[in-house]
């Protein structure tokens, strides 16, 4: 069984790989640099299915996958396994916003990263999260997670949606990835 956190970046996707690892179940998170490279061809068209392509064979990899470029795919990765799970999980906005603003706030965005917030938010040349602004970022976020999870409920996918901080949501996760929770849902900042 393939599962996708379908996530933004910031939003717990490094929490739900070690949940996955602490549970038995091979998980990446975050491809690393080269794909990241390879993926600047995708820019700036924001060419999903090229994407897919390059990506491909690292969804073969492990069976539950977060981080860029799993919220960039998941139309794809639903093509190819129908029966995949989803997981969306949630954060409020604001927490969001500051939080990517702390973590990428001196560098350039990468590839990946300049694909979610151009696709988002329209092409800038500046390949720094300065230039949006915060309510640009909010309103990405949102449209994101309102846009993947209209998508993946029109198609009857097997989708979980959860709140970072919600105590049962581990144990809901667990419930919709068919295992018993003998672990908690860590909190990586």
């Amino acid at each position: 069984m393939k599962i996708f956190n379908v996530s933004p970046h910031r939003s717990g996707t490094q929490s739900f790989h070690q949940f996955c690892r602490l549970h038995g179940i091979a998980s990446a998170h975050w491809p690393g640099s080269d794909l990241d490279r390879e993926a600047r061809g995708a820019l700036p068209q924001f060419d999903t299915a090229l994407l897919w392509r390059i990506c491909a064979e690292y969804f073969t990899s492990a069976d539950a996958f977060s981080d860029f470029p799993t919220a960039l795919v998941y139309r794809h990765a639903l093509e190819k396994w129908p029966n995949a799970r989803f997981v969306l999980i949630g954060r409020e906005p604001a927490e969001w916003v500051r939080s990517v603003i702390r973590h990428t706030q001196d560098r350039d965005l990468g590839y990946l990263e300049r694909f979610f917030y151009q696709g988002a938010l329209g092409w800038r040349e500046q390949a720094r999260l300065c230039a949006y602004s915060e309510a640009e970022l909010a309103a990405a976020y949102r449209n994101h997670h309102a846009g993947a999870q209209a998508f993946l409920e029109a198609r009857s996918a097997h989708l979980f949606v959860g709140a970072l901080g919600d105590p049962a949501m581990p144990g809901r996760l667990a419930d919709f990835m068919g295992f018993r929770p003998e672990h908690s849902f860590p909190a990586i900042a």
